[in-house]
């Protein structure tokens, strides 16, 4: 039987104890074509988890196996708590893929639900998609608890401004093939905004409702001001007084500024601290295409 040993060098990342295949040379089996079905990495990603009676040990990522398997691929994930009382789990590789839950566990756990309609999302509009997979695994790289503070930079409980993520992903600089697939996303959540307000009237769009906070126009103007103030973090945007007023103009106008940024910003490792918060071109796309997507999703709810 062939053994694990004999194909490669071992790219183990476990610490503290603990083998995988190459490392305890056990024979391959049927049990790990079936790892990525069984086997989730957010709760303890080296796990012992019983399959079928038998007993799986941990295996390292990036063995390469001969025998026959589907299309597989581990997505690595960072996790933000206490975001307006919940968690969100953003695939890092894969701006505009989000998962939410109640805490951080259930959001990681959610993400391949999120994944897969990410992965239809994208077929719909790139029928020679770069997404393509049958089974997925989860791997939580990061956690990052949200908090708050005040004009002097001290933490405080309430009433403060929130820090939200920076993960260390966000260090990477974009490359030119990410910001090429970054403004098809763009475009495409663009569309996927406008056709889900497409027709509705003034008196529709401006129509308030119990417990939220805007109007649907007032959601689009959010959107709009949010992706200028973004890019504001890295000295990018318009002067204030020039971004327009009007919901529409306003989404048109800064979204063009950030296409036309955006290209610029191939290979920039820039990362600035503002505010108490750190901002990066990867972050900025990151949080763009999060929030419209998620507005998206919030008006078709009041609709």
């Amino acid at each position: 039987m062939e053994r694990a040993s004999d194909r490669s060098s071992c790219t183990c990342r476990l610490t503290g104890g603990g083998d995988c295949h190459i490392c305890k040379d056990i024979p391959l089996g049927v049990n790990t074509s079936r790892t990525l079905e069984r086997r989730r990495a957010w709760r303890d990603p080296f796990r012992t988890l019983p399959l079928g009676g038998d007993t799986f040990r941990p295996f390292c990522i990036g063995v390469k196996y001969t025998h026959a398997r589907r299309r597989e691929m581990i997505f690595r994930v960072g996790i933000e708590n206490n975001n307006e009382g919940r968690s969100v789990a953003y695939a890092l590789e894969h701006p505009g893929c989000f998962a939410y839950g109640k805490d951080a566990n259930a959001a990681a756990l959610n993400m391949e639900t999120a994944l897969q309609a990410y992965a239809t999302w994208i077929l719909k509009h790139e029928p020679r998609t770069w997404l393509n997979f049958e089974e997925v695994e989860i791997q939580v790289e990061e956690a990052w608890d949200v908090y708050l503070i005040n004009d002097e930079f001290d933490r405080v409980e309430k009433d403060g401004y929130s820090v939200d993520a920076f993960f260390r992903y966000d260090w990477k600089p974009l490359t030119a093939v990410e910001i090429q697939r970054a403004l098809k996303l763009l475009a495409w959540s663009r569309s996927d905004l406008l056709i889900t307000v497409e027709g509705l009237s003034d008196e529709k769009l401006n129509q308030t409702y119990l417990g939220e906070r805007w109007s649907i126009s007032g959601i689009l103007g959010h959107i709009g001001g949010a992706e200028s103030w973004y890019l504001d973090r890295l000295g990018l945007a318009f002067p204030r007084q020039e971004v327009p007023e009007e919901p529409f103009a306003r989404l048109e106008k800064v979204r063009a500024l950030l296409k036309t940024t955006l290209p610029k910003l191939a290979g920039s490792k820039q990362v600035v601290g503002i505010d108490g918060e750190f901002w990066s071109p990867r972050k900025i796309l990151r949080r763009a295409l999060w929030h419209e997507r998620d507005h998206i999703e919030h008006i078709r709810k009041l609709l």
